[in-house]
């Protein structure tokens, strides 16, 4: 399931995250199993508990990126869309070139139907030196996801060369 990936990447990445501290928490541990907590009970369908915690943790775009990823991918799946382009947008304005804000936002784009900024976002992530396999392949299935939205199967077959090019069963 795509959301678990992107959930799964975002969790690892927190293992990186802010410094607890300044969050009002004794320990990074602390911050860690609060998010913990709050993912899940969004896998669980809590997506109003889950909030509840992201909204009782005060976060910074320029230090606290998986958070509010994962913030901001609980208000998308309450269809809170203008909520979630929010948290991504605070982290972009920080850092325009996040991998997983591009990521994210993007597919808060997609899903609120604006496939093509979407796909103008993405497909800058995806020719990005420096950006990891990985990632380049998240952003490849999501724009396989919006040609086939689109209904553009000249698109779609080009979208799956270039996975496989990266080593993915597409």
């Amino acid at each position: 399931n795509l959301y678990k990936h992107i959930a799964l990447a975002i969790v690892f990445l927190l293992t990186l995250g802010p410094v607890a501290g300044a969050f009002g928490f004794e320990s990074k541990e602390e911050l860690n199993e609060a998010v913990k907590k709050a993912i899940e009970l969004r896998e669980a369908g809590d997506l109003d508990g889950a909030i509840t915690i992201f909204e009782s943790l005060t976060l910074d775009p320029r230090s606290d990126v998986g958070h509010i990823c994962e913030r901001s991918m609980t208000y998308a799946f309450k269809k809170d869309y203008n909520r979630a382009k929010a948290g991504y947008e605070s982290i972009l304005a920080h850092d325009s070139g996040s991998t997983l804000a591009i990521l994210g936002y993007g597919w808060i784009l997609f899903w609120s139907g604006s496939e093509n900024k979407a796909r103008s976002m993405v497909s800058r992530l995806t020719r990005k030196i420096g950006v990891t396999d990985h990632y380049k392949l998240e952003g490849y299935r999501l724009l396989f996801q919006i040609e086939m939205k689109t209904l553009n199967k000249t698109g779609a077959k080009r979208i799956v060369k270039k996975m496989r090019e990266l080593g993915a069963a597409a």
